[in-house]
């Protein structure tokens, strides 16, 4: 690895004596790691025995030997794990921290493709709370909307939006997760191109985005709420200095979360608080900064989104305006969304195993649940943000029926009764993933495919074909192996 000279030394004057032993971890390989999906898959229960070596700061987290082909275990697919930078999993200690002082509520990811941290939030926080996961680069939108789609949850946004959008929600949110863009010197040993992309230059640019980024954003976090500000450089400029500015300029106080010592991230005296740092030789997992900043204040810069929203004329959707259910409120319905009656909803609505606490939303022929409490701040957010998936996707509304989502099949609210299922052995469920004819003994009709008791997606049975309905876009497009390489689960 040619590691730029400006960078050799301003990282000697960092670490001094042990830069050499610095450099040395930057030339082993990269740690694998992934976190299991508890709603789907727990260790030791089942006959599942993963023998692996747990990260020791994250729930359900473990260390791989090496890395394998994840892409022909069906698993990953269907959502029942996420491969993690070990590193990056310290956000759990930053959100349990919160947890046992507050109940936070209302959570925006902001800078979340392609999705760990935001499906991590959705292990470590009730089902009763808001998460919203934002992305500004479209296609990368699209990619985080499918690793939420995979692991479930009901109370998920997802949104493309830039940060400077997220003023004109005024203050939302009790948590706001800013996973910063930034040189990414953290990541040198295992992504080259960051080696060759960095510059002094860099460095500052980045700190300048940040700073905007921050600004823009801020003014959506509540008086009280939390900032967990975090990176994957290892750059003062980007890391220490951002937390100074917002102790200073915007009167945040930040927190000393108590990390165990064991686990050898490097603590930095910032104030009265503490940020956190993990160097590849003191920590099993890559470059990492995390700090957490309380909200003392209503933000210092408001964006001028805030100052002067667009004042939008409710849009009718194609099938106008819906019925209330007669025990049910409706909120103003805007862009085209509704809220599904009753009876509108007795096709699907035996599909779902949890129906009390949902509302069918309506946005043209997509039908969404989505938790009743939280439908007003949806819409809220909605008026301003361009919103890429809404809770589970349960169908499309066809003239003929129902047509059953990919979402509603992975989710954990899906009736898996409501429908026959048949399971599958690994060959045919990476066929199936690669969109290919399959066989089945379903009976005529929408079914279920299954590996390991873990739903796939879904196929339609007509006599002896089975037209397979996984989703385009998602297939695996890679040539497959003879002979099942890997898999989390030894059976």
């Amino acid at each position: 690895m040619n590691l730029p000279q400006p960078f050799l030394d301003r990282i000697t004057a960092q670490l001094g004596s042990e830069t050499e032993t610095f450099l040395e971890a930057l030339q082993r390989p990269a740690n694998v790691s992934l976190r299991l999906n508890s709603i789907k898959i727990r260790a030791g229960e089942n006959e599942q025995d993963l023998q692996l070596e747990a990260v020791p700061w994250a729930t359900d987290a473990y260390y791989l030997a090496e890395r394998p082909l994840f892409t022909c275990d069906p698993l990953l697919h269907a959502g029942c794990y996420y491969v993690q930078e070990p590193s990056s999993m310290l956000l759990e200690q930053a959100i349990e921290w919160i947890k046992r002082r507050e109940n936070p509520e209302t959570i925006l990811d902001l800078c979340a493709a392609p999705g760990g941290k935001t499906t991590h939030l959705m292990s470590l926080l009730p089902e009763e709370s808001l998460i919203v996961s934002n992305e500004v680069i479209r296609s990368r939108a699209w990619i985080l909307a499918e690793n939420v789609t995979k692991w479930s949850g009901a109370n998920t946004v997802v949104t493309n939006n830039d940060p400077a959008d997220f003023g004109a929600l005024g203050e939302l949110f009790d948590v706001m997760v800013v996973d910063a863009p930034c040189s990414g010197e953290g990541l040198f040993r295992k992504d080259e191109e960051s080696v060759n992309q960095w510059t002094p230059e860099n460095l500052q640019l980045c700190s300048r985005r940040q700073k905007r980024i921050l600004s823009d954003t801020l003014p959506s976090l509540n008086v009280g709420g939390y900032l967990v500000y975090c990176t994957c450089t290892f750059n003062p400029t980007e890391n220490e200095e951002i937390v100074r500015w917002l102790i200073q300029d915007e009167g945040y106080q930040l927190v000393d979360l108590q990390l165990d010592e064991s686990w050898g991230f490097t603590e930095l005296e910032i104030d009265s608080g503490k940020a956190y740092q993990a160097y590849p030789h003191q920590v099993r997992g890559e470059g990492f900064f995390l700090a957490v900043l309380q909200k003392q204040r209503p933000s210092k810069t408001v964006p001028k989104s805030t100052q002067q929203q667009r004042k939008r004329k409710p849009k009718k959707s194609k099938r106008g305006r819906c019925t209330p259910c007669e025990d049910e409120p409706t909120p103003q319905v805007r862009k085209g969304y509704e809220l599904t009656t009753r009876r509108t909803a007795e096709p699907f609505e035996n599909w779902l195993n949890e129906e009390r606490t949902l509302r069918f939303i309506n946005r043209g022929e997509q039908v969404s649940a989505f938790p009743k409490r939280w439908v007003e701040e949806l819409l809220r957010i909605q008026d301003q943000l361009k919103v890429i998936t809404l809770g589970v996707h349960v169908c499309e509304m066809k003239k003929h029926g129902a047509i059953p989502a990919h979402g509603l099949a992975l989710s954990s609210i899906f009736n898996r009764e409501s429908f026959p299922s048949v399971e599958v052995d690994w060959q045919t469920a990476l066929r199936y993933l690669r969109r290919e004819p399959i066989e089945t003994s379903l009976p005529d009709g929408i079914g279920i495919v299954s590996y390991q008791g873990h739903p796939l997606g879904w196929v339609k049975q007509i006599g002896p074909r089975s037209n397979n309905w996984y989703p385009q876009e998602w297939r695996i497009r890679m040539s497959l192996p003879e002979e099942q390489l890997w898999s989390i689960l030894k059976k």
